[in-house]
């Protein structure tokens, strides 16, 4: 019985004294971190003031917590608010922190900030809340050389995870006028969760986000990439490969907003995607964009690789009337084409497709709308060394409820061509194939 006593009591012992030692420590750390903040703050004459009700450091956890932090600029334009800011460091960096009151690298870092608040008082107020925002980092950052280095990629893996609950934004009133209901104003201002993780490896010399999804009343996405890359810095990086996959929803659900007579009157539809790919790229990141849009249709053609993708968008529309639909119904376009602009409804809008050894098969493309229906089908070969020499094995295409001054349009094309467009019934039908360029259309001479 006397052992167990004295074995109990050398436990406790060492509990109290190890609380002790975290107490003292913490202490010691607390005051280290206070001091620099404060030197820091006045070394840089900063316009900004940082303010808290107290800072805990616990050397045990590794963790050092700020309550009530409040960071504001001098004019009072900025306000940034949290209940609390807590951060975790690796022993290592911790101890480095305690000693000298600074880090020459950082290892890990967790980040976790509770009921955060950002005020901008401009020509309008904004303002953003977030319930809970999580960081979390792996790896090696130089601190002392970050500025010198920033463009050089560390030897060191590095992994970054960050989940963000509970964002909600609070629009200026003219914009919570303009959206004119609580429901619709809630699908565009919050969002029940962000995150992504991101990880590097510069032995693969890979980076992947992983795991992306944003969860919201409007937006659901979930998305994952991978590319490989080669150069060490960010001005001679190439992408050599790029993969993924990712699926994305937009849920209008028939919600309405704006005045017909005024800005117009729109009715949000539901979109759905999802597609996978994997292209082969030798792409440098840091060069000039292509100046004309022919140029960059030309590169993204040839970069097409392999994947699947298919896309729906329906039920979207946008209603006109009074001096609004009057001034636009004098537009060239709308006078020559006869178009109805009290009402202009997309129903519905499918693409499905796949690539495969560079070839394209177009299983559908279809649009139906009340300006044009239009339904493509069929099957490409791509040559992406010369975009016309694509060859059409067989392409199916369409056309149908057009409006009178379109059939009229259509009519006096025919009377150049000296001969009619084929047609099935009501409907044009086109069938090519042959070059891209310069495809044949049965039925036609041209």
């Amino acid at each position: 019985m006397n052992k167990k006593k004295i074995v109990i009591g050398v436990i406790l012992f060492l509990i109290i004294g190890l609380m002790v030692a975290n107490w003292y420590i913490g202490n010691m750390a607390e005051r280290k971190l206070e001091d620099r903040i404060t030197k820091e703050m006045k070394e840089a004459d900063a316009s900004f003031k940082l303010e808290y009700d107290d800072l805990k450091v616990n050397p045990i956890l590794a963790k050092v917590t700020y309550n009530n932090l409040v960071l504001s600029d001098e004019e009072g334009t900025v306000y940034i608010y949290a209940d609390k800011l807590t951060t975790k460091l690796s022993y290592s960096d911790l101890v480095e922190l305690g000693r000298a009151g600074e880090l020459k690298e950082l290892h890990t870092l967790d980040i976790n900030l509770s009921n955060l608040n950002l005020e901008v008082y401009e020509d309008m107020v904004y303002a953003i809340d977030f319930e809970d925002i999580d960081l979390n980092f792996e790896g090696l950052i130089p601190l002392q050389h970050l500025e010198k280095e920033a463009q050089v990629f560390s030897d060191e893996k590095q992994q970054l995870s960050l989940a963000v609950n509970g964002l909600k934004l609070d629009l200026p009133i003219a914009f919570k006028e303009m959206l004119g209901s609580s429901e619709l104003e809630q699908k565009f201002t919050e969002v029940d969760e962000i995150s992504f993780d991101i990880s590097y490896n510069p032995d693969k010399k890979e980076i992947s986000v992983q795991n992306y999804k944003i969860d919201s009343p409007l937006v659901v996405a979930n998305v994952s990439e991978v590319f490989h890359y080669s150069g060490d810095r960010l001005e001679n990086l190439t992408i050599k490969d790029l993969s993924g996959e990712g699926d994305f929803e937009f849920r209008g659900n028939g919600m309405q907003f704006g005045e017909a007579s005024t800005v117009g009157r729109y009715t949000l539809g539901n979109i759905k995607s999802s597609s996978e790919f994997n292209n082969n790229l030798n792409q440098r990141i840091m060069k000039e964009a292509p100046q004309d849009i022919k140029t960059a249709w030309v590169e993204s053609w040839k970069n097409l690789g392999e994947g699947k993708a298919d896309f729906k968008l329906e039920g979207f529309k946008v209603e006109l009337d009074g001096q609004l639909k009057e001034r636009l119904s004098y537009h060239p376009l709308v006078l020559m084409t006869g178009i109805d602009i009290s009402e202009i409804a997309l129903d519905n809008w499918e693409i499905s497709y796949s690539i495969e050894d560079n070839n394209m098969d177009i299983d559908k493309w279809k649009l139906d709308s009340s300006i044009i229906d239009l339904d493509i089908s069929g099957d490409l070969n791509i040559n992406k060394d010369n975009i016309k020499l694509s060859q059409i094995n067989d392409l199916e295409v369409r056309i149908g409820d057009l409006t009178p001054n379109m059939k009229m349009i259509l009519k006096r094309f025919e009377m150049r061509l000296g001969q009619e467009f084929p047609s099935d019934g009501e409907d044009i039908l086109l069938e090519l194939s042959g070059p891209l360029g310069k495809p044949n259309i049965k039925g036609l001479d041209i």
